[in-house]
Parts: C-alpha cells; structure tokens; sequence
C-alpha cells in the first residue's frame, strides 16, 4: 500500500506540449478571424497612409557627420557610400512606425520597411522639422503604441482564457495600465543598460577588438538566455490580471522551472514569423498582392501571440501542479 501510493504520488504530469499549444493557437484565431484586425489595421497604415519623416531635421547633422568623419582619415568612398545610406534610411524612414512597440507590440509586417510607392498615390509626406516636435512625437507615437498593445494583449488573452470572466471593462483598465508601466519599465532598463554597456565596448575594442567581440558573444548569450523573461513578462498581467512586479515574477519563475522548453517555444514561433516575413514581404510595395502578405502576417503572427498565452497558462498550470505534488510527496513518505 505505502509503495503503491509513493509511486503514484511520484509520477508528474508530462508538461504541454510545444506542437499541441501552437495548433491551438491557430485554431483560436481561425475561429475569431477578426482578431487579425489591429495588425491588419497597422500595416495597412503604415503602407498607405501618411508619412512622419524627419529628413530635414537629420540633414544638418549628417553634413556635421561628414566633416568629422573626413577630417579622422574615413576614405571618400566609404564616407560616400556611408552618407549614400544615412540619406536613403532619413528619406525613407516613417515615424509612424514607432507604434510599432516591444516587449508588448502590435505585430506589423511593414515596421522598418521604406514604402515610397503604393497602388494609389505616392503617400503624403509630413516633415518633422526641430528637435522639439522630434521628441514630442516620439513620446506620444510610443505612448500610443503601448496603449494600443495593452489593449490587444488583452483582447487576445480574454479570448484564450478557458472559460468567460466577469467584469471586463476593469479587467481591460488594468491590462491598459498595468502594460504600459510595464514597456515603460523595460524602456527604462534598455535605456540604463545601454550607456555602461556601450562605454564598455567602447573602452575594450580600443584596447583588443577580439575582447571586445568575446563580450559581444557573450552578451548575446545572456540576453538569449533572458529572451523567455522578457517575453512572458507581460503575459501574467493580461492572463491572470497582475500587477507589473507579480507577472515579472510569475515569468521568471516559469522560465527559472521551464527554460529549455519556453526558449523551444519563443524560437519556433520566431522562425515561423520570420521565415514567413520573407514570403511576404516578395510583392513591390505598388502592387495589391501586398496585401495577401499584411493579412498573411496578421494572421499567423496574432495565432503565434494566442498560441503563447495557451502554453503559459498551460505551463504555469503544470508547475503548480508539479509543486503540489512534491510537497505533499514528503508528507505521505514519512507517514
């Protein structure tokens, strides 16, 4: 009687499945097509809409550029083709495509993409034209990304939760809040991470380059390894209605307990995205059969996102499981 029950208590649920939470992603979304709506909306927008552009503000300061990097030794043909480049990405780069946010971001086909011809018309150029209007813009260009982000994590989470939940209209003003404060919290970290880090690099390539390829490496390595944090790390505020501090925490301890299967599911679901961006994106910029590719991407970029809150409930609803079992497992053994 005591092995038989030591043997049943020890034997743990098999923890989901990779494959099996990606189907049911997809079948969410193939049975609420109109979630594919808020990217679809994005990147129709960034295609055929206005363009913020800030090549005059950026012109000033390449002439300045150029002059130094000519007066330090730089040969006029890498200083052409390095001026040819900073030219094209000023002229085609379109600030609208800051909504376009991360950790918690809109999936958008057209983000970085120079889209100067479209079937209609050439699209209407808005120049940004001081450092004033520059900064403002982008604040509020972000701000509105976030928001628009909280609000489709949060679509997205209600449709994949396993059972219908009162109160939504308190439930979406905390995902709203509680998702902005936390892209404000990484921006920050980003911000203060990147000034010692860059200083760093600096202060070792100009001593040995290969010390300062091998920090590189091994930066890499470490923000691989914290990838399933910052990717979970919003899930637990849309999922299970926490706060910034708790879903970080909830992240953590899933990816502490499940790194190699969540990196699994973070690289699978980037390379079927990725992969797919390149088929996508194969139509002109003029042509219609842009738009099989916008809704291509929504579609199977939105199924990816619901696929992900799937596999962390379902993960997260394995490990208490686990956790449960290994404390009462030592109560039965002594007994």
């Amino acid at each position: 009687m005591y092995s038989m029950e030591t043997s049943q208590e020890s034997r743990l649920p098999p923890p989901p499945g990779l494959i099996t939470s990606l189907q049911a992603g997809f079948d969410v979304i193939a049975g609420h097509i109109y979630l594919i709506l808020v990217p679809l909306g994005l990147d129709i927008f960034l295609w055929l809409g206005p363009h913020l552009r800030i090549e005059e503000l950026v012109r000033p300061l390449l002439r300045s550029m150029v002059v130094v990097l000519s007066q330090g030794g730089m040969s006029s043909g890498d200083l052409a083709l390095l001026q040819r480049g900073l030219q094209d990405f000023s002229h085609g780069f379109n600030l609208f495509a800051l909504l376009h946010t991360l950790p918690i971001g809109i999936p958008s086909l057209n983000y970085g993409r120079t889209l100067l011809d479209t079937p209609l018309r050439a699209p209407l150029m808005i120049e940004v034209t001081n450092l004033a209007a520059f900064a403002l813009t982008w604040v509020m260009l972000t701000l509105a990304g976030w928001i628009a982000a909280s609000l489709f994590y949060h679509w997205i989470a209600e449709t994949t939760a396993p059972a219908r939940r009162p109160d939504g209209l308190k439930r979406a003003a905390n995902s709203l809040v509680q998702g902005v404060l936390l892209c404000g919290l990484w921006a920050l970290l980003v911000l203060l991470a990147t000034i010692p880090i860059s200083l760093f690099i600096t202060v070792l390539a100009a001593i040995n380059t290969g010390l300062a390829q091998v920090a590189l490496l091994l930066g890499l390595f470490a923000f691989m390894w914290f990838l399933p944090l910052i990717f979970f790390s919003g899930h637990g505020i849309f999922a299970y209605q926490q706060n910034l501090f708790q879903s970080i925490g909830t992240a953590f301890r899933m990816t502490r307990f499940t790194l190699p299967s969540s990196a699994l599911f973070i690289l699978s679901a980037l390379l079927i995205s990725q992969g797919l961006v390149l088929l996508w994106r194969v139509p002109p910029a003029d042509s219609w059969l842009t738009m099989v590719g916008i809704a291509g991407h929504a579609f199977v970029t939105t199924a990816l996102l619901a696929a992900s809150f799937i596999y962390f409930r379902n993960v997260n609803s394995w490990l208490q499981i686990v956790i449960d079992r290994l404390r009462v497992q030592p109560k039965s053994i002594s007994a």
